[in-house]
């Protein structure tokens, strides 16, 4: 057991970083209570800095701009403003995007994305009286998701959600 005599060396410029790998291995034996099952492969995984992961966060920024969008276009849908159902297309394109430029893409809210898209487009297919359109389009959906087609812009609850605009109806 590794006993921390003093204070480990730290770099004098960014973040507090031991110096060297024994005050790493020092400061890391104080912080676990001095527990075996820190192992040497541990410590120097944390020194060779490993990929970062997907980001496992359930609340972030992108998954709350999806809820957001999924929210205002509800609210569309029960008689709201149109600029509500704008926002909600706006939010649907924006999610993705800002999940990949903060690193923060997920399983998790991939999947959120793709549920308020079925979702959403039943709805907005329902609120058009085109309810036939559903035995169409949500199999087409998954199918296109299982295959892993991601369209670059847009997505089917864009296009009916542009129709009903189009339409005038609120």
């Amino acid at each position: 057991m590794l006993m921390l005599r003093s204070k480990p060396k730290l770099l004098s410029h960014g973040p507090e970083i031991p110096a060297d790998l024994e005050a790493l291995r020092e400061a890391m034996s104080f912080a676990s209570g001095g527990n075996a099952l820190l192992s040497e492969a541990g410590v120097l995984a944390e020194v060779a800095g490993s990929e970062p992961k997907k980001s496992d966060a359930r609340i972030n920024l992108p998954n709350a701009i999806s809820l957001s969008g999924y929210a205002s276009t509800i609210y569309w849908l029960g008689g709201g403003h149109p600029g509500f159902a704008i926002y909600g297309l706006v939010a649907d394109e924006a999610d993705g995007r800002v999940a990949r430029a903060t690193k923060q893409t997920s399983e998790y809210g991939g999947l959120l994305d793709w549920a308020i898209d079925i979702t959403l487009t039943g709805l907005v297919l329902s609120k058009l009286g085109w309810t036939w359109g559903l035995l169409l389009v949500t199999p087409a959906q998954a199918y296109l998701r299982q295959r892993g087609y991601r369209p670059t812009v847009g997505s089917a609850r864009a296009l009916f959600t542009v129709i009903a605009l189009l339409k005038g109806w609120r």
